[in-house]
């Protein structure tokens, strides 16, 4: 696909759905789990067959998880059907964010930001000043958060920071790293950026400038602020919590967790082997989904209607 001093002009196709009422590992006519005495809170289905890396909804039914091989699946029935489609074999989409069912970004390897909009667009960072020369492989881009339509942080490989104020991305902010940044949250005039490195990158205003924190030993893989006083990371078989935005707490994991979600006093964090964690009281307590697959991505309105996604198309959503 031809670039041209960084934009691409793309559509996006719909495919066919699929229907997840019908979900594996039903309960068996006992009321066990078909695969051990304990029914699992969450139900499994499965769209396609890409690693799912990012989650984000609108509102209680707009859904929208990103995967490899420039798959998009979208659903507008709380994550019960989804019509899925790609642009370019080549994208590889790594995280998602918006503001409403009909305006979203999408990130991915190669430096692609895709506008989901009324006119879908791509950008491209593959040019000055976002690489130092032209024909410099452009940055893989890992995370996007938005406060609202004018105000988006995308961050990615070599420290990579960039901002939109709904025209035009940024040059690259300075954050006082050259590690890669997995992740990026905000609220408010606040923002969270996790590195590779187990940093957590703070700026307080809008994005602009950054202090840099050591907080973890393995990398952290995914961050969300529910506020500025409740800021959750993963990283490792570990989650990390702050209620200042400054220092950090610890409490272990079961295995290694690659995404967290926050809200109304709860979280749900997933890894590896089908793992959920759900954080509710004050207390962390372990919801296994019934599937060996590892979850990469996390979203809930509520704690009746929360969704994971990962390895090999798994969706798990919560009963």
């Amino acid at each position: 696909m031809k670039r041209s001093r960084g934009l691409l002009v793309a559509v996006f196709l719909v495919g066919a759905c699929e229907n997840f009422d019908k979900f594996d590992h039903p309960p068996a006519a006992d009321g066990s789990a078909a695969d051990g005495p304990t029914v699992s809170p969450w139900a499994m289905g499965h769209y396609g067959g890409d690693t799912f890396y990012g989650a984000w909804g609108a509102d209680a039914n707009h859904l929208v998880l990103v995967a490899a091989s420039a798959e998009i699946a979208v659903s507008s029935d709380g994550g019960k059907t989804f019509a899925g489609g790609s642009i370019d074999s080549d994208f590889d989409y790594r995280g998602v964010w918006g503001t409403s069912a009909s305006d979203y970004f999408t990130v991915g390897l190669g430096g692609i930001i895709r506008h989901q909009a009324t006119t879908p667009s791509v950008f491209a960072l593959d040019q000055p000043p976002w690489v130092a020369s032209e024909g410099t492989p452009p940055p893989a881009l890992y995370g996007v958060w938005g406060a609202s339509a004018n105000d988006f942080v995308v961050v990615g490989a070599g420290g990579m920071i960039v901002r939109w104020d709904g025209n035009k991305w940024s040059a690259p902010v300075d954050g006082g790293t050259k590690a890669d940044l997995l992740a990026v949250t905000g609220f408010g005039m606040d923002r969270f950026a996790a590195s590779n490195a187990g940093e957590i990158l703070h700026s307080t205003d809008g994005g602009a400038t950054w202090i840099k924190q050591p907080v973890a030993p393995d990398p952290l893989e995914a961050i969300f602020a529910d506020s500025v006083t409740d800021v959750w990371a993963v990283g490792g078989a570990a989650i990390y919590h702050s209620t200042d935005g400054s220092s950090w707490s610890s409490v272990p994991a079961p295995a290694p967790l690659h995404g967290i979600w926050a809200g109304g006093g709860e979280a749900f964090a997933v890894g590896d082997g089908g793992l959920i964690m759900h954080f509710t009281d004050g207390n962390w307590t372990a919801e296994q989904a019934p599937t060996a697959a590892n979850l990469r991505a996390v979203w809930f309105a509520a704690p009746s209607n929360a969704l994971a996604a990962g390895a090999s198309g798994a969706i798990a959503r919560r009963k």
